[in-house]
């Protein structure tokens, strides 16, 4: 909720009421001192009411927020919540600042979608085996539907499921950073931000009672985080032009301050062979914002929603407008990188999307359709469909690594790669770096000439 490298934003319920407390100190010191040099801090507490079901039971709980400014990058911290008056305290967790070297790991999973505790202790043992197999995370994304019931009128939140997503899943999520993202099961009026500290990151002014757009820069990176539930609240399938606008401007500023990578999650995936993907909303979605992506540079879009494993061709808008497979000029080396040999795509002139099935338990929702073409390059077999995945993406300056893993939950318990694709951004081929950068600024400023004007008035200094 915040600088990466210098805040954390928190957010607990409790069924009593409590102090909003936190005990905080540097993992190396507390090696040592345990707590007693641990600094205490103070958050806010809100009694609220909570509808636990579709019975539209209701329950009193106690929200909690807080968010830590001033951290040290690169640092490793031990906390625990709770009430220092009465001496009540949770579990210990952890959480790692961003170092400021363009080195990092992360985890995304999707669609957990649990209906009963049950379900809810699969995706959590999913997301337990995820972390061990990729221990140097730094975070976690999860692409939405994190619960299954939801009401579009409000009339029901089912606390209980979110309370068992995450109480299921205590110990891992204690211990790393949730990145999420708005699914259309999470889209209860409101319900996502009550979950989630994003009110420092999500634009002022925008309608949060679906889900939240925002954006994070991390080292090297930009994550931009669209809501797609406002198609249901627009009732034609495509985000609101407030959204569309912010989305140019994030990623037009973020080149303009140098970001070397652009990565865009959304739920609802625009190009998928899931259930979903004729479907008009998805229909709709796919054209509002499959060109602008091609047009703003994304270099990964990260998706949800359809319950199936798919990554696609690289992408990118034709001379006649259309998203199409770049086919001509791909070029592939091979590196020996970190003693490992990685097939690298070098400068891809395109968008590259992945769906990364789930890690619930509702398998099955592929399909083919006459109607909409899709573009897959790796395409998990319909008969293998009934294992959760997950990915681990590693980003490495120029050089991005994502591999899927599929985990075998229901027989032996193995986790075997799936699936693996790598860029390199190689400026020696991009006519010198600087002016390669200077020339994409360029285009993307003369294709939105308002996030220009936008631009000047802030005056951004940074130097590309």
């Amino acid at each position: 909720n915040g600088d990466v490298q210098s805040c954390r934003g928190f957010t607990w319920y409790t069924d009593a009421k409590c102090a909003s407390d936190l005990l905080l100190a540097e993992e190396d010191r507390s090696k040592i001192n345990g707590f007693t040099d641990a600094r205490l801090f103070r958050g806010t507490s809100t009694r609220v009411e909570r509808y636990t079901g579709r019975e539209v039971l209701k329950k009193q709980v106690s929200m909690h927020r807080l968010t830590l400014t001033d951290l040290k990058a690169d640092t490793t911290y031990v906390y625990k919540v709770g009430d220092a008056g009465r001496g009540i305290w949770s579990e210990q967790g952890t959480f790692h600042t961003a170092d400021p070297e363009d080195i990092f790991h992360f985890i995304v999973v999707a669609d957990s979608q649990g209906e009963d505790e049950q379900d809810f202790l699969l995706s959590a043992q999913t997301l337990r085996r995820a972390m061990k197999t990729v221990p140097e995370a730094g975070f976690l994304i999860h692409m939405g539907d994190f619960v299954q019931s939801y009401s579009s009128e409000g009339s029901f939140e089912n606390f209980t499921e979110w309370q068992q997503f995450f109480t299921t899943a205590q110990t891992e999520l204690m211990h790393t950073t949730i990145m999420p993202v708005a699914g259309n099961h999470d889209m209860t009026r409101n319900v996502f931000g009550n979950q989630f500290a994003l009110d420092k990151l999500t634009p002022v002014g925008a309608d949060t009672e679906t889900g939240a757009y925002y954006a994070v820069n991390y080292a090297n990176t930009c994550f931009i985080v669209l809501n797609t539930n406002e198609g249901y609240q627009n009732g034609n399938g495509r985000i609101s032009e407030q959204q569309v606008e912010w989305l140019k401007y994030t990623a037009t500023l973020a080149e303009r301050q140098g970001a070397k990578w652009k990565i865009l999650l959304l739920h609802r995936g625009i190009f998928s062979f899931g259930r979903h993907m004729d479907h008009e909303d998805i229909i709709a979605l796919r054209a509002q914002l499959a060109p602008l992506i091609s047009d703003l540079g994304i270099d990964l879009v990260l998706q949800g929603h359809d319950h199936v494993y798919m990554r696609s061709k690289v992408l990118a808008k034709s001379a006649s407008g259309q998203v199409i497979p770049q086919v001509n000029g791909v070029k592939v080396v091979k590196e020996n990188f970190k003693g490992e040999k990685i097939d690298f795509t070098v400068n891809p002139s395109g968008t590259t999307y992945i769906i990364p099935n789930l890690i619930g338990s509702q398998f099955g929702f592929r399909k083919t359709s006459r109607t909409v073409q899709v573009y897959p390059v790796a395409d998990y077999k319909s008969e293998d469909n009934d294992e959760p995945i997950f990915a681990g993406i590693s980003i490495d300056g120029n050089r991005l690594i994502y591999r899927a893993y599929a985990y075998d939950r229901e027989g032996n318990g193995q986790v075997k790669e799936i699936d693996r694709y790598a860029i390199l951004k190689d400026e020696k081929l991009m006519f010198g770096s600087r002016f390669y950068m200077r020339s994409s600024i360029m285009a993307r400023m003369l294709m939105f000439p308002e996030i220009m004007w936008k631009l000047k008035r802030l005056a951004v200094d940074s130097e590309v």
